[in-house]
């Protein structure tokens, strides 16, 4: 019996040492950079300003990008922390961008950070499938901001085409403008919208300039041969009657062209009466016939 006491005694405080000794076999610690990540993502859902969100976006994406390729979180988990933080993102940066548009004055620096930004969006892929991260919806929405800079800088660059060159160009031009100024957003833009509706006005003078120009060549008749001279003269005068027929239809306001027509007569009196002049110096005898 004594034994069997003492057995069961050393028994007993072996078992209990080695419960209380022994270091447990596996230890689970909670990811601080996981942490730190979600801890981010938590700072959107507190309607933050937009330089505020754009911050943290700008940081968490950097972030996540780089624990994962330094294996401090999983490729999963640096995927899904950026899925979480584009789509809470968007929604500020849509709002923003509608500010922006509904705004009279469009500042160029403005416009090319929501440009690259919602390039950015619009490329965002998972690492792990390379699928979008941005769905239909919200990749459309994105995309519209996109295209509505796009419009904005082509109907500038329109406005700077004030030049002639021929009547079929120029209405191309106009039917051009006439769609910009009555897209929603362009419009709200004062500055592109004043450029725009001022298209015609600039161009119908340009026109005028054209055929003005045309006509004064004619002043010009010593340095040209009469051959030359009279296409030159049909040119001027094709001008001016294009000018007269199309210049009200397509502009909404015309000029008369009685004074170009007293000059065109003018430089074609003096001009055929110098060439018939010629004439007679070269050939003394023609008069006689």
């Amino acid at each position: 019996m004594l034994l069997a006491a003492i057995a069961a005694a050393v028994f007993a405080v072996g078992y209990y040492a080695k419960r209380i000794t022994a270091p447990p076999m596996q230890t689970s610690f909670p990811n601080v950079h996981l942490a730190s990540l979600r801890a981010d993502l938590a700072r959107l859902d507190k309607q933050p300003t937009m330089e505020v969100a754009d911050s943290v976006f700008n940081v968490t994406l950097h972030a996540a990008r780089y624990f994962q390729r330094e294996e401090l979180v999983t490729t999963k988990e640096s995927d899904d922390v950026i899925v979480k933080l584009t789509k809470k993102y968007v929604p500020f940066f849509l709002k923003s961008a509608e500010e922006h548009f509904n705004s009279n004055i469009w500042p160029e620096s403005r416009n090319f950070e929501l440009r690259r930004r919602a390039k950015l969006l619009s490329g965002l892929r998972t690492q792990e499938d390379h699928q979008p991260i941005l769905a239909d919806e919200l990749r459309a929405s994105v995309d519209s901001v996109t295209n509505t800079i796009i419009a904005y800088d082509e109907a500038k660059e329109l406005c700077r085409q004030t030049y002639f060159n021929n009547l079929a160009d120029v209405k191309d031009r106009l039917a051009q403008a006439d769609a910009y100024a009555k897209m929603p957003r362009l419009r709200n833009c004062s500055a592109l919208a004043d450029n725009l509706k001022s298209m015609r006005s600039r161009l119908e003078e340009a026109h005028y300039n054209h055929v003005r120009d045309k006509v004064r060549e004619m002043s010009y008749y010593h340095s040209y041969t009469e051959s030359e001279f009279d296409d030159l003269a049909r040119e001027a005068n094709a001008a001016i009657a294009e000018y007269e027929r199309s210049a009200y239809q397509t502009y909404g306001q015309n000029r008369s062209m009685e004074n170009l027509k007293e000059w065109y007569d003018n430089y074609f009196t003096k001009a055929k009466t110098k060439y018939k002049q010629d004439r007679e110096e070269s050939n003394p005898f023609s008069s006689f016939f």
